[in-house]
C-alpha cells in the first residue's frame, strides 16, 4: 500500500442515523486536510458517546427521513474518523470542523427535534433507547468498529491507498 501523501490526505468523518427500529442511513464527509491522532480522538470522545450527537450543531447533514415517524429522533453516531485520499465533500477544512466540534458544550436536542419536526413524545432520546452496561460496550464497538466497517476492506488500515 502507499502511505497518503499529505498534501493530498484529507479527513473522512463517517457517521449514521439509526432509528428505533434498526433501520441505518450512512454518509461520509470528506474534509480537507489532515488531524492528528490525537485530535482525531478527540472528535471521537465527543461524537462518540453512548447519547450520541445532533449532526446539525456541527453543520453535518441531518440523516432522518425527509417524513419522520414516531420511530425517528434526533441523535447520529460516528463511525469512523480516517485519513483519505478521497476528495473533499465540504470547502470547510478538517480544522474548522474539528474546532466546530470541540466548542460544543451541549447537544441541543430541542431545538434539532423542533426543527426536524420530530413532535412526537418519544423523538427526545431517553435512557431505554441507549443501551446500558455490557450492550453499551457492545453499542460502541459496532458505532466504532476498527476492521469490520461497512468502509474498509479486511486489510485496510483505514489510511487509503493512493494509488486508486
Amino acid at each position: 500500500m502507499t502511505p497518503l501523501r499529505p498534501e493530498s490526505a484529507n479527513t473522512a468523518v463517517r457517521y449514521l442515523y439509526r432509528d428505533r427500529r434498526e433501520s441505518i442511513s450512512y454518509r461520509t464527509e470528506v474534509f480537507p486536510g489532515l488531524l492528528s491522532q490525537t485530535r482525531k480522538g478527540d472528535l471521537m470522545d465527543m461524537l462518540g458517546t453512548d447519547e450520541g450527537f445532533v449532526a446539525g450543531d456541527i453543520g453535518l447533514a441531518e440523516l432522518q427521513p425527509k417524513e419522520p415517524s414516531s420511530i425517528d429522533h434526533a441523535l447520529h453516531e460516528v463511525v469512523e474518523i480516517v485519513n483519505t485520499p478521497d476528495e473533499p465533500t465540504t470547502d470547510v477544512t478538517a480544522t474548522t470542523f474539528y474546532q466546530r466540534v470541540m466548542a460544543i458544550t451541549e447537544w441541543d436536542v430541542a431545538a434539532a427535534v423542533k426543527r426536524l419536526g420530530l413532535d412526537h413524545p418519544a423523538a427526545a432520546p431517553n435512557e431505554d433507547y441507549f443501551a446500558t452496561g455490557a450492550e453499551k460496550k457492545e453499542s460502541t464497538a459496532r458505532a466504532r468498529p476498527a476492521k469490520s466497517s461497512p468502509f474498509l476492506d479486511e486489510d485496510d488500515d483505514g489510511l487509503g491507498d493512493a494509488s486508486n
